[in-house]
């Protein structure tokens, strides 16, 4: 099955934001820190009033950075996705290969 994105919508694979202790406690960060992820499928973009097209930006494998409390999670075959809008990324990491948590089969 794959996963199309609408308008400016992005599926973004959130990086996990727990942690876990030398203990074994898993601690989850609750913060309204940024998030960030790994881009799985993103929208063709949008159309004005003015009917003109504005093309998506970010684009399936892009590793962003968005706002925290943003969207809707999804599980989709088996995996938790974040939809959000174009306009809630903050920042894109070009050439990011720090993120091997952040994997995935597209």
């Amino acid at each position: 099955m794959n996963l199309r994105m609408l308008g400016d919508q992005i599926a973004v694979k959130p990086d996990s934001v727990e942690s876990v202790t030398t203990g074994g406690l898993i601690v989850i960060d609750t913060s309204d820190k940024p998030r960030r992820g790994v881009v799985v499928a993103s929208g063709p973009g949008v159309y004005a009033d003015d009917g003109s097209f504005t093309k998506q930006t970010i684009q399936a494998g892009d590793v962003v950075a968005y706002a925290a409390g943003t969207g809707v999670e999804i599980d989709f075959d088996g995996t938790k996705l974040l939809i959000i809008k174009e306009e809630h990324v903050i920042g894109n990491f070009v050439g990011a290969t720090f993120l091997p948590s952040l994997r995935v089969k597209m």
